[in-house]
């Protein structure tokens, strides 16, 4: 059997193929120019291995998101990226990392925050929260591995949030402006559409024919709003 010289390099053995050139000395001085400018430029790292549960110390409107930010960081597998800033210092790769992504964030960075005191509003919260996975995208690119757990942390973040959200009892004042919308429309055909909604997602809210609003959760109160909308 003859094999032409053409076809020699795809059989050769790879365990007798010639180890790579190692880097020159003017790639091994470019390499540390970069890890030097890297060190000086790093910000801060959090003291502490890693963020303790302080759920006491959060504003009482803030934990349920508290919770489950901090379920995220310790329990779900793929939020293993996110869970502490990174140490650019520590991998060539990433030496560029702080001069690409000029506002970093992770998951320790956020509930080292919420600890703190620092966010006045869920909504500020999860702005932190959506500009981790803004920032992996950007320095990894859209079909990244990293950027594909990113969205599989963001969704379930979504996810379990506004389930929580639903279940939560319906704020007084919205409910305040579900029932004044009602009184003006004055409509007998919108009364018995509210009822029959009620009666179909939460019967024990129908007392003596009528709707007890005080009993609405969120995820009902939008139904309604809906319903009223029409």
């Amino acid at each position: 059997v003859t094999v032409s010289v053409l076809y020699w390099p795809a059989v050769l053995d790879k365990a007798r193929m010639p180890p790579p050139a190692p880097p020159s000395f003017a790639d091994e001085v470019k390499q540390w120019k970069a890890h030097i400018k890297c060190a000086l430029d790093h910000p801060p790292l959090p003291d502490g291995a890693v963020h303790a549960n302080a759920e006491d110390s959060v504003a009482e409107a803030l934990r349920p998101l508290y919770r489950l930010i901090y379920e995220l960081y310790t329990a779900r597998p793929e939020s293993e990226a996110f869970r502490e800033p990174l140490d650019a210092t520590s991998y060539p790769g990433t030496f560029n990392y702080y001069q690409v992504i000029t506002k970093p964030m992770s998951l320790r960075d956020v509930l080292d925050r919420l600890a703190a005191g620092r966010y006045a509003s869920a909504d500020a919260v999860m702005a932190d929260v959506d500009l981790i996975w803004a920032n992996c995208e950007k320095y990894n690119g859209a079909a990244s591995a990293f950027t594909a757990q990113a969205k599989k942390c963001a969704e379930w973040l979504q996810k379990e949030y506004r389930a929580h959200e639903e279940a939560a009892p319906a704020p007084v004042p919205r409910v305040q402006r579900l029932i004044d919308r009602i009184q003006q429309l004055d409509s007998l055909e919108l009364l018995a559409k509210i009822q029959d909604t009620v009666a179909a997602e939460e019967p024990s809210l129908i007392v003596d024919d009528e709707v007890d609003f005080g009993g609405l959760k969120m995820r009902l109160l939008l139904k309604l709003e809906d319903v009223v909308a029409r």
